[in-house]
């Protein structure tokens, strides 16, 4: 995840409400590599996504506890995921 993943913010409206969250992908061309990560994502007990490429968990509780338990030697995902999720817990002009 460290090397091919990736934190970012996704966003969409709902009834005129734009909601963002945070985002973690892992993306690789290799097919038995996306599964592996995978089927090891659904043994641990997180609920992920697979795409054609990627590898996705959207649940922000599960983006939260991936972090906790499992963690990351980049700095750079882990920064990127605490502005993304220290933002959604302010309100508009805080």
């Amino acid at each position: 995840m460290d090397t091919d993943g990736s934190i970012y913010r996704a966003a969409h409206i709902v009834a005129g409400t734009r909601y963002e969250h945070a985002c973690l992908c892992f993306r690789n061309f290799s097919k038995p590599l996306l599964n592996t990560v995978h089927h090891t994502m659904v043994n641990l007990g997180y609920h992920p996504t697979i795409g054609r490429n990627l590898v996705y968990l959207y649940r922000q509780k599960e983006i939260k506890r991936y972090f906790n338990e499992i963690g990351t030697h980049n700095p750079k995902h882990f920064k990127r995921y605490e502005a993304i999720a220290g933002s959604r817990d302010k309100t508009p002009g805080e």
